[in-house]
């Protein structure tokens, strides 16, 4: 019996002084998808690829009442 399956892979090469950028991204990503009140840009598919490769990186859970604090904030200013 042969088995065949088909494999898409996706390598990313980073450079130092960018690797800080790239994390921050991916926080900011994930700090969208899980904002409450807010229409949701992300299908179900793309929050969990964000959730994935947050969770690979260590990038922790945002706190929700950081997000209510940055609201706070842009609220003042406007």
């Amino acid at each position: 019996m042969i088995e065949i399956q088909e494999v898409r892979m996706l390598n990313i090469s980073i450079q130092d002084n960018d690797i800080d950028t790239f994390l921050t991204l991916i926080e900011k990503l994930l700090v969208a998808c899980k904002q409450t009140g807010f229409k949701k840009p992300f299908n179900d598919e793309e929050r969990e690829l964000i959730e994935g490769i947050s969770k690979f990186l260590n990038i922790n859970k945002p706190e929700e009442g950081r997000i209510d604090s940055i609201k706070e904030q842009v609220k003042e200013i406007c």
